[in-house]
């Protein structure tokens, strides 16, 4: 028994549905845009790096959802000549958001040991991880980029806990952050 998957619709339902993603696109997009120029602004006032690592997950972040859009398009001629764009902006957004965590969560005080678990996986790890990636044909590239960021996420909601349970006081609210990113 065959399935053909796909199905006809009305010109103005899908009119609709295209509106609703931009839309939805528009608002991920002037929230992030937002909250990085927030943060650049806290950095100038404050001068401490966190801000600026906030700042550069989330446009590494807006990156990797452009590009995985299909908005890479854009960069065709560049993707002939550099690696894999989608899988260095992965590794920009993985290194970012391992300085933000070790820097947020004070892990050089709290957790030395933990620090510099920390620091082999962002001066080590992610790199060999994009290298090798790099290396592949980009269909099987693809299916092995999900691999690191999952076992990002599993290390920095440990240090989190570990955070909380040493009585770090922004340890709670990372906690919903990064759970709120590993389960959406």
């Amino acid at each position: 028994e065959a399935m053909c998957p796909m199905y006809l619709s009305h010109a103005k339902v899908e009119t609709s549905y295209f509106a609703i993603a931009a839309l939805a696109n528009g608002v991920l997009f002037g929230m992030a845009l937002g909250l990085s120029i927030f943060s650049l602004l806290l950095f100038v006032r404050l001068r401490r790096a966190l801000y600026v690592y906030y700042a550069l997950v989330m446009v590494s972040f807006v990156a990797m959802w452009l590009l995985g859009q299909g908005m890479g398009a854009a960069f065709e001629r560049l993707i002939n000549v550099l690696p894999p764009l989608i899988g260095l902006v992965l590794a920009a957004w993985m290194f970012f958001r391992a300085s933000f965590t070790r820097d947020l969560l004070s892990l050089h005080v709290i957790a030395p040991t933990l620090n510099k678990t920390f620091r082999i996986v962002q001066y080590a790890g992610i790199p060999a991880l994009f290298a090798v990636q790099a290396m592949l044909p980009p269909g099987m590239a693809s299916q092995t980029g999900g691999v690191a960021p999952v076992l990002l996420l599993g290390l920095e909601i440990y240090a989190g806990f570990l955070a909380l349970r040493r009585g770090h006081v922004l340890a709670r609210w990372y906690l919903v952050a990064t759970l709120a990113l590993g389960f959406g």
